[in-house]
């Protein structure tokens, strides 16, 4: 059944759990909990435990869809919940990212697809990359160094300290 109220979390910690796949996070100030689950009709996918006294802004889901719908904000909203959901289950993201933070994170981020045997190089190796499906090896020169898969991440060094990625990637699976 899909939910009747979108909360806006105002105040105090929330945990955000999914214990079928082992995930469990926490969610900032700012947070719209039931969003997802109202917009595509069907029941949530997580359980939310207040871990503090917690206030939120109750809204009636039709007010929120209509409002989302009037300003023109489905797709983006749809985006955002979608790439939300996926950063939610990595290690790196889990623990749940500031609303403005993930609001630009969403804003510049970009999907590519590689097919087997693909090198990844260029650009696409010197931005910050998480994998959302296939697998991919790491090499140093001829030698693999590991296997990344679903929600491990390359790219890093370029994109956070500016160094020159050090291996090359070759897609395995498509990716």
């Amino acid at each position: 059944e899909s939910p009747g109220e979108v909360f806006l979390l105002v105040s105090g910690l929330v945990e955000k759990l999914r214990t079928r796949d082992k995930l469990y996070g926490s969610l900032p100030v700012g947070s719209l909990i039931g969003g997802n689950a109202m917009l595509d009709n069907r029941p949530s996918r997580h359980t939310y435990r207040a871990s503090s006294f917690v206030r939120v802004l109750r809204l009636p889901a039709a007010l929120f869809a209509t409002v989302v719908k009037r300003h023109g904000l489905l797709d983006r909203v749809r985006r955002a919940a979608d790439l939300s959901a996926f950063l939610d289950t990595t290690n790196l993201f889990g623990d749940g990212l500031q609303v403005a933070v993930l609001g630009r994170i969403i804003d510049s981020a970009s999907e590519t697809r590689f097919n087997p045997g693909d090198t990844i190089v260029g650009q696409d190796i010197s931005v910050f990359n998480i994998i959302r499906s296939g697998r991919v090896e790491r090499l140093i020169g001829r030698r693999v160094v590991d296997v990344l898969q679903q929600r491990d991440f390359f790219g890093e060094e370029a994109a956070v300290f500016n160094d020159p990625c050090l291996f090359r990637i070759r897609v395995l699976e498509e990716a």
